[in-house]
């Protein structure tokens, strides 16, 4: 068919709930423009340190068409109070997913948290960094600026 021929690498399919809106929502609800997913938890100290920097690139690459998505791993029966009082401590804006069904780290074959994944426009995952990133690291930017460079303009 027709279909078949367009597809050029196989895109990951991934589900997860809108922390905002508490409805589900999957990778092909970024499609059209890059995103950055990337782990945490609220006793992940590592991820304490790496919010505010990729709260920072949301701000920066936002305007530029870089989704920025933070996907919580705490246990579902975990307090959200704790989750909503780290988000509100360190004034995270970006967009907020929870993980009910546990399958982040399996999906995108991950060891530890943090994790993050960039995904370019057409849903492919095009890199993988283990452990918290820093976006100010030049080798991070310039793969982050090359899938906005690759996504298609409106």
């Amino acid at each position: 068919s027709e279909q078949a021929t367009k597809t050029t690498a196989p895109s990951v399919s991934y589900r997860a709930v809108d922390s905002a809106t508490g409805k589900p929502v999957s990778l092909s609800d970024l499609r059209g423009r890059p995103a950055l997913l990337s782990s945490w938890a609220t006793w992940c100290a590592p991820c304490r340190k790496e919010l505010p920097a990729l709260e920072r690139l949301h701000q920066a690459q936002g305007p530029d068409g870089l989704q920025v998505v933070i996907v919580n791993l705490d246990e579902p029966g975990a307090s959200s109070g704790a989750v909503q009082k780290m988000v509100d401590e360190l004034g995270l804006t970006m967009t907020k997913w929870n993980d009910p069904d546990g399958a982040f780290t399996t999906t995108f074959r991950g060891v530890a948290i943090p994790m993050s994944v960039l995904i370019d426009a057409s849903g492919r995952v095009v890199e993988k960094w283990h452990g918290p990133l820093d976006p100010d690291d030049p080798a991070v930017r310039r793969r982050i600026d090359q899938v906005l460079a690759e996504a298609p303009r409106d």
